[in-house]
C-alpha cells in the first residue's frame, strides 16, 4: 500500500530536530548519544558528521562525546584544522568526525572526507555558523539527502529561523525538553480571580569566564575567594553532578556535614553561596531567586555568555574579580569600618544623629548607614578626579616651561585663542573714507580709448624711415657689398703652428697666468 502524502511530511518532519538551550557540549552530547548508539562498529566508514562553529570547539565536544558509553568500540578525530586531520585520517578512517565547516570542506577536498554512509549530521551552537556559509552550503551538498540532521542552538533567532528553512525544513523543535508543535495552541485566557504572583526579586549576579571547555575547572577557586559558610553547587545533569562531587571530595568536602551541596535544583533558603555550573535552567533560576542567597555566582564559558544573560533577566550581571583584586576590596573596607571605629570612639555624633533619625521610620539602620557610605565615596570619588586634573595641569605648566627654556629663553609658545573669540581684522580707510563708502572704480571702455602712439625716430614716422645699412666691417674693402667682399686670405687653420699664439692684455698689468682667477678674496 503506497503511503499517503501525510504520512510521507510527517515521516519527513520527524527525520530533523531543532534543540535550543544553552550551549553547553555535555548537553550537546546528550542529544548525540542516540546517533553514537545507532552507529555501526563493523564499518569502518563515517556515519556520523558533526559541526562545530570554530575549529577550537571541536576538541572539547569531541573529548565529550568520547567519555559517553556510547562511544566505546568508535573512532572519533576532531578536525581542529584540514592538514593534521587529513594525515590522521590516512591511518585508519573513523566513524565519527567533529570539526569546523572550513576544515570539513578540506578534508572534502582533499578526499579525506567520504560522505556516502554518513547517516546523522549535526549542527551544534548554530548560531555561530550562520545560514550564508558557503562551506555549510558545499558540505551539506555532497551529503546524502536521507540523513538524519540535529541542530542545537540557544534560542530560535532569525539566523536559526534561516538556517532551519534551508537545512531542516518542518524540523521538530524542542525548548527546554518540551516539544513545540509548528502550530502552537493558543494560550489560555486569564482566570480574573486567579491571585496575582509577585514578581520574582532582582539577585545580582557574578560570572566567571572560563578559560576552558569545562565550568568546574574555576570552582576551587571561587570556594577559595568567598569562603562560605554555606554552598549550593546547582548543576544541569547527572555526568556534571558526578563530576562536581568528585572535585569537592579533592577539595576536602566530603565529610563536612553538608557545608557545601550538590543540586539540580532545589537551594535551602538564605544560602550564603550558590554557584551555578554552566547557564541553569529557568526552573533552577526561579529556585534559586526563591531562597534568597547572600551570593551568586555562575561558572560558564564564553560562548554560553549571552544564553546566561538571558536567564538572570533583568538581575545585574558582573563579572567576578579574580583572588587579589577580592583581596584588596576586603583591604579597603576594613579601612573604611577603622574609620567609622574611629568616629564612634570620638564621641557620640549628636547633630548627624538628629538629622537622620526620620529615616530611620521608613529604612533600617544598616540601609541608612550603607547610603551614608555611599555618598562619602562618591564625594571621595569627586575629590579625586579634581586632584588627578590639577595634577595634570600642574605637569603640563612645568613641561611648556621647560620647552620655553630649550629654546634659549624666548618665552613660552604664543598662545592663540578660539577663531570665533578674535575681532575682525579693520584697515584703514583710503582717502579717509570707510571701505564700503568708497566710489568703485571707472574704466573707459576698450573701444573708446586712443591709440597708443609712439614718437618717430630723428622726427619722422616709422613707416617714412630709409631702411638700415651697415657699413663694411674693413674700410678698405672699397665699401663693397658684404656678399661682393673677397675671401679671406691666410694660412689653413690646420697649420696653425705657423702662426704666433693670440695674446691677451694682462689683467692688472701683471702676467696672465700670475693673476688669481675670480674676484679677489677680503682678508677681512
Amino acid at each position: 500500500m503506497p503511503e499517503t502524502p501525510r504520512e510521507t511530511a510527517g515521516a519527513v518532519r520527524a527525520a530533523h530536530v531543532a534543540f535550543f538551550f544553552p550551549t553547553e557540549w555535555t548537553r550537546v552530547t546528550d542529544r548525540l548519544v542516540p546517533a553514537l548508539e545507532r552507529a555501526d562498529r563493523s564499518l569502518g566508514a563515517l556515519q556520523l558528521l558533526v559541526i562545530v562553529p570554530d575549529d577550537a570547539a571541536a576538541l572539547p565536544l569531541a573529548r565529550e562525546l568520547a567519555t559517553r558509553d556510547a562511544a566505546l568500540g568508535l573512532r572519533i578525530v576532531p578536525a581542529t584544522s584540514a592538514g593534521r586531520a587529513q594525515r590522521v585520517l590516512r591511518v585508519a578512517p573513523a566513524q565519527v568526525v567533529v570539526g569546523s565547516p572550513s576544515a570539513l570542506v578540506g578534508l572534502l577536498r582533499g578526499s579525506s572526507l567520504k560522505l556516502a554512509d554518513v547517516t546523522t549530521i549535526a549542527l551544534t551552537a548554530a548560531e555561530g555558523i550562520g545560514a550564508e556559509n558557503d562551506d555549510l552550503a558545499a558540505l551539506l551538498a555532497e551529503a546524502p539527502k536521507d540523513a538524519r540532521r540535529i541542530l542545537t542552538a540557544a534560542e530560535p533567532t532569525a539566523e536559526i529561523e534561516a538556517l532551519l528553512e534551508r537545512y531542516l525544513h518542518k524540523a521538530r523543535r524542542v525548548i527546554e525538553d518540551q516539544e513545540v508543535e509548528e502550530e502552537a495552541a493558543p494560550a489560555p485566557a486569564p482566570d480574573p480571580d486567579a491571585p496575582v504572583e509577585a514578581p520574582l526579586p532582582h539577585i545580582p549576579v557574578r560570572y566567571a569566564v572560563v578559560a576552558g571547555e569545562s565550568p568546574l575547572d574555576a570552582l576551587a577557586g571561587v570556594l577559595d575567594t568567598i569562603d562560605p559558610p554555606s554552598a549550593a553547587i546547582v548543576v544541569g545533569d547527572a555526568r556534571t553532578e558526578e563530576a562536581a562531587g568528585q572535585v569537592l571530595h579533592a577539595l576536602g568536602y566530603s565529610d563536612t556535614g553538608g557545608l557545601v551541596q550538590v543540586t539540580r535544583a532545589e537551594v535551602a533558603s538564605h544560602t550564603a553561596l550558590v554557584v551555578c555550573v554552566g547557564v541553569p535552567s529557568a526552573v533552577a533560576w526561579k529556585a534559586i531567586i526563591a531562597a534568597r542567597p547572600a551570593q551568586v555566582v555562575a561558572l560558564t564559558i564564553a560562548r554560553a555568555l549571552p544564553a546566561l544573560r538571558r536567564v538572570v533577566g533583568d538581575s545585574p550581571l558582573t563579572p567576578f574579580g579574580a583572588k587579589g583584586t577580592m583581596a584588596k576590596a576586603k583591604v579597603a573596607e576594613e579601612r573604611m569600618r577603622a574609620e567609622v571605629r574611629s568616629v564612634l570612639g570620638d564621641g557620640f555624633p549628636a547633630r548627624e544623629v538628629l538629622a537622620l533619625e526620620p529615616l530611620l521610620v521608613e529604612f533600617d539602620g544598616l540601609e541608612v548607614a550603607a547610603a551614608a557610605l555611599r555618598l562619602l565615596e562618591r564625594e571621595r570619588g569627586e575629590r579625586e578626579l579634581i586632584v588627578a586634573k590639577a595634577v595634570q595641569a600642574a605637569v603640563k605648566t612645568a613641561e611648556e616651561k621647560a620647552r620655553g627654556d630649550d629654546r634659549g629663553g624666548r618665552g613660552a609658545p604664543r598662545s592663540f585663542g578660539p577663531r570665533g573669540d578674535r575681532p575682525p581684522r579693520s584697515f584703514p580707510p583710503r582717502d579717509g573714507a570707510p571701505r564700503g563708502d568708497r566710489p568703485p572704480r571707472s574704466f573707459a571702455p576698450r573701444e573708446d580709448r586712443p591709440p597708443r602712439s609712439f614718437a618717430p625716430r630723428d622726427g619722422a614716422s616709422r613707416d617714412d624711415r630709409p631702411p638700415r645699412s651697415f657699413a663694411p666691417r674693413d674700410g678698405a674693402r672699397d665699401g663693397a657689398p658684404r656678399g661682393d667682399r673677397p675671401p679671406r686670405s691666410g694660412p689653413p687653420r690646420s697649420a696653425g703652428g705657423d702662426r704666433p699664439p693670440r695674446s691677451y692684455p694682462p689683467r692688472d698689468g701683471g702676467a696672465r697666468g700670475g693673476a688669481p682667477r675670480g674676484r679677489p678674496r677680503r682678508e677681512d
